[in-house]
């Protein structure tokens, strides 16, 4: 079977058919232009799969030919698995006529993606399932071979090859296959006895020729180098990731190289024509030297306009070219990429806005692509303070978090800032933060489409500091019966309330150390002026909370073997439950495990106020300092917009757009089941409407079934979110100060007030020098 489909071939902002260097390259040099040295500018080959096709699976470039299986529905024979072969230049996509049924299978699958030995002949390995006559199943795993026109020319039973001792089963996370023919897999056991992963090594033929322990139970990825010496990558021990070599004539690990970066979401090593390998880390792209052991980036994901997290295929070509397929699973789109090596001065440069961050995540590079795809004069450009690539140490997090804070305090401060991570009360206080408020006014999303409640909540003072896409609800909740309907509370008022009940828990997890953490939550800060830089531990309110947490144990027993959470809070066992909502489903279940109505009284606060507090999604801030305030709030605007919110940014959080979070809310209220024309449900055998739960929550003792919400439950969200106030970040140094200090006091070593006189000694230091 052959079709034609057509080839969209995008060059991103390309002004005819030529291919013209006026393109955003990317490379990784900061800064308002890049002159200097060289970039990568994209060429995209739209590869989206058109209406009525399944999206392609385990892909692999060869010359101008792209090989990649689907599942095809079968009336006869259920779901297939078909290769095809789609020619880039034509466009013609060839079913391949690979014969993969296994002789007496009940049913079989491809356990990887095509493999090509020297001869160009295809290697598929296969898992299969075979019943005897009593229906007992047993796996069994094939390798198959095919000449270049699909004709087999081998089916070679190798399960004995897989099998691992004291393992239950197996099965191969990757395979390649070197210059002779040899096939190698990466098999991992599976079961309570799973044990190492192996390199099983099998001939031409499939006989096997080696099982070489890899020492470690998980391989990271695994490849071929340019001079046919396999290669594999796991976390050594205390050298984080390495490289090591696949001795085959000694049938062990061979030499190990060292400094690897982090490889993303698994896969091949790739090699490259000097003798590098090509790392994928999930935002950048290394290349690593085998002889010095030293990684160079080599490109930033965004800044060819990809998106690292969706890579599912890196080659590189004769040419010098770089070949990058990428599948977005939220929109079901793919391309390929070939990036070029390009003089940086022979590339068109837009004004680069810099966005400073700890991690950068999926939905982050996809706003960022999208927007700099879009915009002919931004380009958004993520710095990341905490580098994975990098070995970690006890203070690599705070050490992130403090270049992070000097940058923003720097003369080189970035143009627009995460607010997940930093403490929002400092940067308001020292005037680093633009007021978002005229932008909105002027945007095309206007401020009555979004929930005024989320926008005061990110009001400090006048500034409206940002604008984030969406929310979560953190909040400490529990029995109407015994809290009442308020919605708030005291350190005073939560210390009573656990005097009531004696003979149970306040909270599941309730040591001295946790109740302290629950108690500093949103109230270290009422110990803390920013603005004057002072602080007031040595008060009496702050001593009551050291005296109320001292009251617990020192650590909380894990029984394994007792009631589940779920089971004591039913029976009243434990009072209270500290929770994040993020959708509806989630306050329903965690309100059937009172079995009574509900109060959502918040966290505890120093002054009582609301101790239910709105933890915003995509918090970003533009900085005083910003060079382009207006690109920066063209990106923020681009994130608000209702098809990017629709499409990625209101998948774990309430959207801040109120069209988005009525249609979930109304989504909520409609049951599960099958319904007629008229929205009736459909009736079963026994009269009973054709409704289900739209989700089930098991444990060992308890169960809940989840479905339709009630216009009351609704409302009850509804009326959290208008009392919520924002989640700012705490000072992580003040509260390992306080969490450090403290131990003195919960130990019996030093009286409370003693303990208090320290932590005011060191966190007054602290913030003078912050200040």
């Amino acid at each position: 079977m052959k079709r034609k489909n057509g080839i969209k071939r995008i060059l991103a902002f390309a002004l005819a058919a030529v291919l013209i260097l006026s393109l955003a390259g990317c490379g990784k040099d900061e800064g308002q232009s890049v002159a200097e040295g060289f970039v990568y500018v994209p060429e995209f080959v739209d590869l989206t799969p058109e209406e009525g096709e399944d999206s392609m699976n385990d892909p692999t470039l060869r010359g101008e030919s792209l090989y990649y299986s689907v599942y095809e529905w079968n009336e006869e024979t259920g779901s297939e698995q078909k290769y095809y072969c789609w020619n880039l230049t034509t466009g013609e996509k060839t079913v391949m006529p690979l014969d993969l049924k296994i002789e007496g299978a009940d049913w079989s699958y491809p356990m990887s993606g095509l493999n090509f030995d020297q001869d160009n002949n295809i290697i598929c390995m296969m898992n299969a399932s075979k019943s005897d006559e009593s229906g007992n199943y047993s796996q069994t795993f094939y390798m198959l071979k095919f000449d270049a026109e699909g004709n087999k020319l081998l089916e070679q039973d190798i399960t004995e090859a897989m099998k691992l001792e004291g393992s239950d089963n197996s099965y191969a996370q990757a395979v390649v296959v070197d210059k002779e023919g040899r096939v190698y897999l990466n098999v991992s056991g599976g079961g309570m006895n799973g044990g190492n992963s192996f390199i099983v090594v099998l001939d031409a033929e499939g006989k096997l020729l080696a099982q070489i322990d890899t020492g470690t139970d998980w391989i990271s990825a695994m490849g071929i180098a340019a001079d046919g010496t396999v290669l594999i990558t796991r976390y050594g021990n205390g050298v984080g990731m390495e490289c090591l070599e696949v001795d085959l004539a000694n049938k062990s690990m061979g030499k190990s190289h060292e400094g690897v970066p982090n490889s993303y979401n698994s896969g091949s090593l790739i090699s490259t024509p000097d003798g590098g390998l090509l790392v994928n880390d999930g935002t950048r792209l290394w290349k690593y030297d085998l002889a010095t052991e030293t990684a160079e980036e080599i490109l930033t994901w965004t800044d060819c306009d990809i998106n690292g997290s969706y890579v599912q295929m890196i080659q590189t070509l004769e040419d010098g070219r770089i070949a990058v397929l990428s599948r977005n699973w939220s929109s079901n789109t793919q391309e390929l990429a070939y990036l070029t090596r390009t003089e940086a001065a022979k590339v068109t440069q837009k004004q680069i806005i810099t966005l400073a961050t700890m991690w950068s995540n999926q939905d982050l590079q996809e706003a960022v692509v999208k927007f700099n795809k879009q915009s002919d004069t931004y380009k958004v450009r993520i710095v990341a303070y905490y580098d994975d690539s990098t070995e970690w140490t006890e203070t690599k997090y705070q050490d992130a978090m403090t270049a992070l804070n000097n940058a923003i305090t720097s003369s080189n401060c970035p143009d627009i800032i995460d607010l997940s991570y930093g403490n929002v009360n400092s940067y308001v206080s020292k005037g680093l933060l633009m007021d978002l408020s005229p932008y909105l006014e002027n945007s095309s999303v206007k401020r009555e489409d979004l929930l005024e409640s989320v926008l005061d909540a990110y009001t400090f003072g006048d500034t409206l500091v940002c604008v984030p896409t969406g929310f979560t609800i953190s909040t400490i909740m529990g029995r109407t019966s015994q809290l009442g309907n308020r919605t708030s509370w005291t350190i005073k008022d939560i210390m009573e309330f656990a005097a009531q009940y004696p003979d149970a828990k306040l909270f599941n997890y309730s040591s001295k150390g946790s109740m302290l953490s629950t108690c500093l939550q949103y109230s270290s800060e009422a110990f803390i002026d920013y603005n004057n830089g002072k602080c007031n531990f040595e008060s009496q309110d702050f001593l009551d909370i050291l005296e109320f947490c001292n009251t617990f144990e020192t650590e909380t027993d894990w029984d394994r073997e007792g009631e589940s959470f779920p089971k004591q809070i039913s029976e009243g066992k434990i009072l209270l439950n500290d929770v994040s909502l993020w959708e509806m489903t989630e306050m329903q279940m965690y309100s059937l495990m009172f079995n009574e109505p509900v109060t959502f009284i918040g966290y505890p606060t120093v002054d009582g106020s609301s101790g239910n507090r709105i933890n915003g999604q995509n918090c970003y801030a533009i900085t005083t300092k910003c060079k382009n305030p207006d690109g920066a709030w063209a990106f923020i605007e681009s994130m608000l917009q209702y098809e990017p919110q629709k499409e990625y940014g209101g998948m774990n959080n309430f959207s801040i757009r109120k069209d988005m979070l009525d249609e979930s809310f109304e989504m909520a209220m409609k049951e599960n089941g099958s319904f007629d024309e008229n929205g009736e449900p459909y009736l079963d055998e026994n009269g009973e409407p054709m409704i289900w739960p739209k989700t089930t929550w098991m444990y060992n003792d308890w169960e809940a079934e989840i479905y339709a919400a009630t216009p009351e439950q609704v409302q009850a969200v509804r009326d959290l979110i208008d009392t919520a106030v924002a989640a700012t970040n705490n000072d992580e140094t003040v509260l390992t100060i306080i969490q450090e200090e403290a131990q003195a006091y919960f130990e019996g070593q030093k009286s409370a007030q003693d303990v208090a006189n320290v932590i005011q000694s060191r966190v007054q230091t602290y913030i003078s020098e912050n200040s």
